[in-house]
């Protein structure tokens, strides 16, 4: 469950959202497995206009979407899954440069097929997968100027990632990932073959940390992560520049009055 203040003010958005996931792993014979789900998802979404601040648009909706992944173990350590996955999202908001800014639209379904596999080699888990994501796209028609659903967007990618100790002080996890996306349909021939705004072309981190001896308890953690560029229009005509932070920091685990602090 998650929510957002129902009455939040110019220009926002109030948002809830409650979700009930069954699922039962069954296990087909040593080697194959099946895990089948099932997630209500309830939406409750209300845009609030930036202009005034009145209330511009909300709805109230729900659907069971389903979840499959078939299992295969080939060796100890080892699996291999191909997996489908649908799920009922959030509509977009209008942006505030729209005609209609604020406005909440309807909420969409969206699908995923992904193909993966997963093994252990020592301390470290690897995990490499593809992916395919589909859902509905919006934009905002520069004639109207108003912000609307319009068509579909496809989404495929490379992932991979790991994470374990490489010895006993030293922790790393990181992984990339990257993504060819582009609009399928549209009302706008202009957009068929197109980007999605604001989708990077690739992610990749590295995270370690390190016990350091001297000091029991004290950790010097280390991050790395890098955003690729994106398209900041519908027409892919500019761009954002690819973004790396890097972070620096301690933590320390000691006992206070008999208590893990």
């Amino acid at each position: 469950h998650s929510a957002a203040p129902q009455d939040p003010g110019d220009g926002q958005v109030g948002q809830r959202q409650d979700s009930l996931l069954l699922a039962d792993d069954i296990r087909i014979d040593e080697r194959w497995s099946l895990l089948a789900g099932a997630n209500r998802t309830h939406l409750d979404d209300k845009g609030y206009s930036i202009s005034n601040g009145s209330l511009s648009s909300s709805y109230d909706e729900q659907a069971v979407t389903p979840s499959l992944a078939l299992m295969y173990k080939p060796v100890p350590g080892a699996l291999v899954y191909a997996s489908y996955i649908e799920a009922l999202e959030q509509g977009d908001t209008a942006p505030s440069t729209a005609a209609n800014s604020g406005e909440v639209l309807e909420p969409y379904l969206s699908t995923q097929y992904e193909l993966g596999a997963k093994f252990t080699l020592g301390q470290l888990d690897f995990k490499a997968a593809l992916f395919r994501i589909e859902k509905d796209s919006a934009y905002t028609d520069p004639v109207s100027n108003v912000y609307s659903a319009d068509g579909r967007q496809v989404h495929r990618g490379v992932e991979f990632s790991f994470t374990g100790r490489l010895s006993e002080r030293l922790t790393l996890l990181g992984g990339f990932s990257t993504v060819d996306a582009e609009r399928t349909r549209s009302d706008n021939a202009a957009l068929v073959g197109k980007t999605p705004q604001a989708v990077p072309d690739w992610l990749a981190r590295l995270y370690g940390e390190y016990a350091l001896p001297a000091v029991p308890g004290l950790v010097l953690s280390a991050g790395l992560s890098h955003t690729g560029a994106a398209w900041a229009d519908d027409l892919n005509t500019k761009s954002y520049p690819g973004v790396t932070v890097g972070d620096l920091g301690l933590r320390y685990v000691s006992s206070l009055a008999g208590h893990k602090t």
